[in-house]
């Protein structure tokens, strides 16, 4: 049976996003969370002004590039950095990822009570589902309070989880209409404002070369910020992105997978209930209209 490149894009793009919480989690014992975000941003900048470059991309106007400023310091800056920062300081790749991909459900409660739009019954069972989920997860006995699930580590995460979420309902608003290339450049150029003042400020810049540095730097760079922006454009030309949104609620299981199976992280009974009761519960919630779902999907993919 022939398969459709357009079948397994979507999957490729998942894997993709899923693998920035193990990938990061490789490099940070060498260098410091947000120093580390600075240096994969310029190199990024560097790499997105080629592009434009040499693609002859559409431009953005000066609204534009104020919007996606204050967008990638929302989306890269602050979802990044909180969730490099979470790691830097112990927290489980495998807890981060479903903390943060609580997104949708947090975008939904957001746009309900700011955008005045509407939650359907199952959009509401998902929200009290993800809930439940997540209560679990940072109730469970055996990891809260430990060295593996700090509350520092928490306060990162949901300090990511605002920044992406606030982040996605002003791309939503004000952006969604920006071209994707040169949109994308300026976002990094809001992100580098952020994460400069952060680790000069909190940061040494100390940095430890080893070759799992090398390795995490490369592969954050040109996996995430490069060949996952890249397949999002296919997507758009295809007509998938609408598809894709719906594959967004495995990228928490699956980076948790990958956490167990690159650093041996492991989850209690009732981490393992609450993840896949949070997972529900982010699938339910983002079942919407197909014009919602690109817009989601474009602000998320920005912040790989």
């Amino acid at each position: 049976m022939k398969i459709k490149l357009t079948n397994i894009v979507p999957f490729i793009f998942v894997w993709l996003w899923s693998t920035g919480f193990v990938t990061a989690k490789l490099g940070l014992p060498y260098i410091e969370p947000f120093f580390m975000i600075l240096i994969r941003f310029l190199l990024v900048i560097a790499i997105f002004y080629v592009m434009v470059t040499l693609l002859n991309s559409h431009r953005v106007n000066q609204t534009q590039a104020l919007q996606q400023i204050v967008v990638g310091m929302l989306i890269h800056g602050g979802y990044l950095g909180g969730v490099f920062f979470a790691i830097d300081r112990g927290m489980p790749a495998g807890i981060t990822a479903i903390l943060v991909g609580l997104q949708p459900i947090v975008t939904s409660i957001a746009g309900w009570m700011f955008l005045n739009e509407k939650l359907n019954l199952k959009q509401i069972t998902g929200l009290l589902i993800g809930f439940v989920g997540i209560s679990l997860i940072l109730l469970d006995n055996s990891q809260v309070g430990s060295s593996e699930l700090s509350y520092v580590g928490i306060i990162s995460c949901l300090v990511a989880l605002f920044c992406i979420s606030l982040g996605t309902i002003l791309q939503s608003r004000y952006a969604q209409k920006s071209p994707l290339i040169s949109g994308t450049l300026y976002q990094f150029v809001g992100a580098v404002l952020i994460v400069g003042i952060m680790t000069f400020l909190l940061e040494d810049q100390t940095v430890t070369f080893h070759l799992n540095l090398v390795l995490s730097m490369t592969w954050l760079v040109f996996g995430l910020s490069i060949a996952a922006i890249l397949l999002l454009m296919y997507m758009i030309r295809e007509g998938e992105v609408a598809k894709v949104s719906s594959y967004f609620y495995l990228v928490s299981p699956v980076a948790v997978f990958q956490a167990w199976l690159y650093f041996d992280e492991q989850l209690g009974l009732q981490s393992i209930l609450g993840a896949t009761l949070a997972v529900a519960g982010v699938y339910l919630v983002h079942r919407k209209t197909a014009g919602k779902k690109i817009i989601d999907i474009e602000s998320a993919a920005a912040s790989s």
